[in-house]
């Protein structure tokens, strides 16, 4: 088993996924694993792990059990177990209110960035137990508070993160005895493809929230989290606790 920090990061071909790797790495206490559907193509990702001999570049499609199976085999005989398994793989591709949102939508999004989470949490719990501090860290977002009301039309998207949060919620209350501490946190309305084309649609030219900014706020979040003051709870990246 590693002596190494050992960060397991979904969807970081790209986007804020790819922008926590590219930090995570600079660590030489780290060992890093980051995933991709299809690593293949994810150049980003290769370039950086030719760059830097602690990261592992690993197929996996959220909903892919087999997937899911072959990364943690290939986890535990690299370092034996995950530290921080970091959910951020998610799709928004329907900005539509309720009235509108078609099934096909609303399943895929519930798909990827409710059901892909658990999956990749059941699976991987036993390389979380294996941890001293297992964090288990969904990168979840403002439009999946109920609490907040947000006048954003996007019924998949909202819905589905919601139901992330809930299973977050309970996962940290569930495995209180293996000192998991488990919490979602909010990146901000950050400036990637993803985010851009959201803001356009609300007719700015981009989004507000810098990458690097983003990122730096919520590694500041996972470096300092504990079971007792962080785990079960919803957090902006700028160190807010949201509400549920």
């Amino acid at each position: 088993m590693t002596a190494k920090t050992v960060y397991f990061v979904t969807g970081a071909n790209r986007g804020i996924g790819l922008g926590l790797v590219t930090e995570l790495v600079k660590r030489s206490d780290a060992l890093v694993f980051a995933t991709a559907r299809s690593p293949e193509n994810a150049d980003a990702l290769n370039s950086l792990r030719k760059e830097h001999d602690n990261l592992e570049v690993l197929k996996l499609e959220a909903t892919s059990e087999a997937d899911n199976k072959a990364a943690a085999a290939a986890v535990k005989e690299k370092a034996g177990r995950v530290d921080y398994l970091i959910a951020n793989a998610g799709i928004c591709d329907d900005l539509a209110p309720v009235l509108g949102a078609r099934f096909e939508q609303m399943r895929d999004h519930f798909e990827v960035n409710t059901l892909g989470p658990q999956l990749l949490f059941q699976t991987f719990a036993p390389l979380l137990f294996a941890s001293s501090a297992p964090h288990f860290v969904a990168i979840s977002t403002t439009v999946g508070s109920i609490s907040m009301k947000l006048p954003i039309p996007a019924a998949a998207y909202g819905a589905s993160k919601a139901a992330l949060n809930y299973l977050v919620a309970q996962i940290s209350i569930q495995h209180t005895k293996n000192n998991l501490c488990a919490y979602a946190i909010s990146p901000g309305h950050v400036n990637t493809d993803l985010g851009n084309r959201g803001a356009q649609q609300f007719g700015l030219d981009e989004a507000p929230v810098k990458l690097h900014e983003s990122v730096t706020a919520v590694l500041g979040i996972v470096d300092k989290a504990t079971v007792d003051a962080t785990s079960g709870r919803f957090w902006d990246y700028t160190g807010k606790e949201l509400q549920w």
